[in-house]
């Protein structure tokens, strides 16, 4: 598990997920295709050693990172 390495981007998706925006929503609010929220999300579940958003978004408030 590779906690450190998240980048501000993936933190920040990790959270506003974790506070109820949709990938949809988050895309548009900060002016990015959803493939790039897909993206960030893919490389967190493979820094976290997840498989689900779900799972990351516990693992990330576990670890403190979000």
């Amino acid at each position: 598990m590779d906690s450190k390495a998240l980048t501000t981007n993936e933190r920040r998706t990790l959270f506003w997920l974790a506070n109820g925006m949709t990938r949809n929503e988050l895309a548009v609010e900060h002016g990015v295709q959803i493939t790039t929220i897909r993206f960030h999300l893919q490389q967190v579940n493979r820094k976290l050693g997840t498989r689900t958003t779900l799972h990351a978004i516990a693992v990330a408030h576990r670890l403190g990172l979000i």
